[in-house]
């Protein structure tokens, strides 16, 4: 499942996985995300980055909103270490 959460803010919901292979498969779209070449209205070329925080239920919550905070820390976590990456959580219960 793919939603948009809100602003730029995007949620994946992998059923089956552990966070450890989503954040696998997350880093390897990443790495050929941003070899991806985009055109705008005026010609101008530019690529595009992500960075993602991964959390896994019930090892980083219980919950929704559990889960939702661990993955908000880890992505802004992500994004003051420079954006472009992807983190999985440290804040397994």
């Amino acid at each position: 499942m793919a939603a948009r959460w809100g602003g730029e803010e995007f949620v994946l919901g992998i059923y089956g996985i552990t966070r450890s292979l989503g954040a696998k498969r997350l880093t390897d779209f990443l790495k050929t995300w941003c070899e991806q070449k985009f055109t705008d209205n005026n010609n101008q070329t530019f690529q595009v980055t992500f960075s993602a925080g991964v959390v896994e239920y019930s090892q980083d919550g219980a919950n929704l909103q559990e889960i939702y905070r661990a993955a908000d820390a880890a992505l802004y976590q992500a994004k003051a270490m420079g954006r472009n990456r992807v983190l999985v959580s440290s804040t397994a219960i």
